[in-house]
């Protein structure tokens, strides 16, 4: 599985992105290219809730509508910019949502800790709440909104 990176849906893949794909379709090695931007994006909203300390944050995230939380950066929100100085495409993929949420997402990010506090790698922990009771075949079929998750399977199933 390879992320996209997309940072919204008419966003071409990087020619990094499109590299690595050539050379994995090249050498046989069989891929599927994300069409969120990444991983996490594929996570049920009930998983969210799971995570504690960040109930704001995780307010405006469920707060947006699907096609947002396709390409939203779930660990980093947005860069520390004004909203204005986002790319045009980005501003028109998030202009809906309330000033006091663009905020939230400019000014602070997702923080996962562990039983002491610490704070953990988001990359590293998100993608352990696939792992959530949570985390449904149903929900994750609504989150993929396509039938990317049987085209994901089917090619599993293939190299098996």
């Amino acid at each position: 599985l390879v992320d996209s990176d997309k940072l919204h849906p008419d966003q071409p893949l990087k020619n990094e992105k499109q590299n690595l794909v050539q050379f994995l379709e090249e050498n046989k090695i069989p891929c599927h290219v994300l069409a969120k931007r990444e991983m996490e994006n594929y996570l049920p909203d009930a998983v969210f809730e799971e995570i504690p300390h960040n109930e704001d944050y995780i307010r405006c995230y469920l707060s947006l509508s699907d096609i947002q939380k396709d390409y939203f950066d779930i660990g980093s929100g947005f860069p520390n910019k004004r909203f204005e100085q986002l790319l045009p495409e980005i501003q028109d993929l998030y202009r809906s949502i309330s000033a006091t949420n663009k905020d939230i997402f400019r000014n602070r990010e997702l923080e996962i800790k562990d039983k002491d506090g610490k704070k953990l790698s988001v990359k590293t922990e998100l993608p352990k709440l696939f792992l959530s009771e949570s985390v449904t075949q149903l929900g994750l079929q609504n989150r993929a909104g396509s039938n990317e998750l049987q085209e994901i399977l089917s090619k599993i199933s293939q190299i098996l």
